[in-house]
């Protein structure tokens, strides 16, 4: 089954239970046709690779900060 996340500030389920925004949901919980509320907004298909690429490029923005920041330490503690 395919996922979706919630886009919205909540979302009612299946057997009353509430998704908030960003959680990831299976089609299987929702309450009405994934397509209608796709188009309407309040989820968006869930694709776990681009998520892993996300994670990724995020790791490196902050390894590469954190040795400008030691750079520009070092280069302070010397004058």
């Amino acid at each position: 089954m395919a996922k979706y996340k919630v886009l919205v500030i909540a979302h009612c389920l299946k057997n009353n239970k509430i998704a908030s925004h960003g959680d990831i949901v299976d089609e299987t919980q929702l309450t009405t046709s994934a397509n209608e509320l796709e188009s309407a907004g309040f989820i968006e298909k869930f694709d776990e690779t681009s998520v892993i690429k996300e994670v990724t490029k995020n790791k490196k923005k902050v390894n590469e900060t954190s040795v400008v920041d030691d750079m520009e330490v070092n280069s302070e503690v010397k004058e």
